[in-house]
């Protein structure tokens, strides 16, 4: 299933440098800790460089503004890691600053639901061009290792990802107050599942299997009432012979559901 992030937000720049759109989804420093590191680029220059993609900045936001404010030239490097993209911004920043278990579960989640949405849209152009192999699944059968990893990236438990995954597929207005601190992520999730099962669609209800003996005993106790009153109009005969064709009628058309497999079929025989 594709996450439910806002909606086609404005990218982000950085001097002429467009962030990729992953990396956005850490929250800049702010306070004290922006100052801290201000400092230490001030006196100490900076000491790790800005990674880019054809252009696109994948780490370091800080230090560019920082450097750019300063009116320093940043050290840039182009990126040639084997992560993909995302995994790399995650693993490079989930650390590197003072975040609670519920922010980071959340990045990750929001991070890992992208790429694998990402993928699958990748899947689906590939399938478009070659049919699918015969029985070969969908993502679905991923999500198991989606929650794996987010709780492995995040040193959080697999309930907990699972949770986070949850906020990022049904509750995406939550997931940026979890990511600030504002919202806990059980209570997030809460909202989630709340709103799963409103979506949820209703099961049609069971077929009860028909009861044959039932159905039987019925069918029999009919018959018996028809041939009561047959017995009765017979007794009147020739009096009532319209009652008498009636009767017979309801005798012939009687046919009770199949019972062990065969249809019982009552006719027409002599009265006694």
């Amino acid at each position: 299933m594709s996450p439910q992030t806002n909606m086609n937000p404005a990218p982000e720049t950085i001097g002429r440098y467009t962030v990729h759109p992953v990396a956005s989804l850490f929250p800049l420093l702010e306070g004290d800790a922006y100052q801290d590191l201000k400092k230490s680029i001030e006196q100490h220059g900076q000491q790790k460089p800005i990674v880019v993609q054809n252009g696109v900045l994948i780490d370091g936001r800080n230090r560019l503004a920082i450097l750019l404010e300063l009116g320093k030239e940043p050290v840039i490097q182009e990126y040639a890691g084997t992560l993909a993209i995302e995994e790399y911004i995650l693993v490079e920043n989930l650390w590197r600053r003072h975040l609670t278990d519920d922010q980071r579960v959340m990045i990750a989640a929001e991070i890992l639901r992208i790429k694998e949405a990402t993928e699958a849209q990748n899947r689906k152009r590939r399938q478009r061009r070659v049919p699918p192999k015969s029985g070969e699944q969908n993502s679905d059968r991923h999500a198991g290792e989606t929650a794996s990893k987010i709780a492995a990236a995040a040193k959080t438990t697999r309930y907990q990802a699972e949770q986070a995954i949850s906020v990022v597929d049904h509750a995406p207005d939550m997931v940026e107050p979890v990511k600030q601190g504002k919202v806990r992520l059980k209570d997030a999730a809460r909202t989630a599942d709340e709103r799963k099962a409103v979506k949820r669609p209703q099961r049609p209800a069971k077929r009860s299997e028909p009861n044959y003996l039932d159905a039987k005993t019925k069918g029999i106790a009919k018959l018996n009432d028809a041939v009561q009153v047959l017995n009765k109009v017979y007794k009147a005969y020739p009096a009532k012979q319209e009652d008498l064709d009636a009767a017979v009628d309801k005798v012939l058309k009687f046919s009770p559901p199949p019972v062990g497999g065969a249809t019982l079929v009552f006719g027409r025989r002599p009265l006694n």
